[in-house]
């Protein structure tokens, strides 16, 4: 188990999760935002805010962050319950609702977006481009692996 990929995965989301908890000016904590806003819909906020040009649906959400549709609806309601959202139906379809950010989120997600820069720019120090690059298309081979298990296993269920 030394030598576990597995576990080394497990240490960096730990310290990550540690780091972001113990920031100076506590940007990712739930005190900071004033809101019970976990992680994930901090990511989602910013996940908005990036791309509030484009007409962003639940399913792109659940795309984005690999999660499933009742885990992106439990987030998306408690984002609405916090007045950090709003859904919009779309012209071309009744049943599609577009994701916003209400201005408070706004102010929320643009703050958290530059210190998440800050943050991730501090975590990379040290490290050049060409290996963040490798990093980033073995992490994305990972993911893909674990997708195919995924589907797999979905398929043996059935």
């Amino acid at each position: 188990m030394e030598d576990s990929i597995f576990l080394e995965f497990r240490k960096v989301g730990n310290l990550i999760h540690r780091a972001m908890q113990n920031n100076k000016d506590n940007t990712f904590s739930k005190k900071r935002t004033q809101q019970n806003t976990t992680h994930l819909q901090m990511c989602v906020l910013g996940f908005l805010h990036e791309n509030a040009k484009k007409e962003v649906f639940q399913r792109d959400i659940e795309k984005e962050f690999c999660i499933r549709r009742s885990t992106a609806t439990e987030i998306l309601n408690n984002l609405e319950k916090q007045n950090l959202i709003t859904r919009e139906s779309v012209q071309q379809d009744a049943r599609l609702k577009k994701l916003l950010l209400t201005t408070k989120a706004k102010k929320i997600a643009s703050e958290i977006e530059n210190k998440t820069a800050k943050f991730e720019e501090n975590i990379l120090s040290g490290i050049s481009t060409q290996e963040i690059d490798v990093l980033k298309q073995i992490l994305h081979k990972i993911q893909e692996n674990l997708n195919n298990l995924t589907i797999n296993n979905d398929l043996k269920k059935e």
